[in-house]
């Protein structure tokens, strides 16, 4: 075991690049990539409003499970809903406080 290297991180991780929440940061760039742009804009094309509110137009593409999760499903047009951005920042909290409530195990 070996800790973060995010700065101030005080998770123990196996992992090389970090413990989950930092991995996925890391990870950033490898994720929305010009495959993802590509897929988001026709998904967008294709759904022109929020699939949440359905008033306002959809400006971003959310991924219902994380990629962090599956990351089989990142292109995975049955995996993604358009969202305009009142509601993806909505989603996004909700999504953070319900994952931050759950208790970290930390092997000492």
């Amino acid at each position: 075991m070996r800790g973060c290297p995010m700065p101030g991180c005080p998770e123990l991780t196996r992992h090389p690049d970090g413990c989950p929440e930092h991995r996925y940061r890391v990870g950033h760039a490898q994720v929305y990539d010009a495959q993802w742009e590509a897929f988001a804009a026709t998904y967008r094309s294709t759904h022109p409003r929020c699939e949440l509110c359905r008033r306002r137009r959809s400006r971003e593409v959310d991924h219902i499970i994380p990629v962090r999760v599956a990351p089989h499903r990142r292109l995975d047009p049955t995996n993604v809903r358009a969202l305009c951005s009142p509601c993806h920042v909505t989603i996004t909290a909700a999504t953070r406080a319900h994952t931050e409530r759950r208790p970290r195990h930390r092997r000492g």
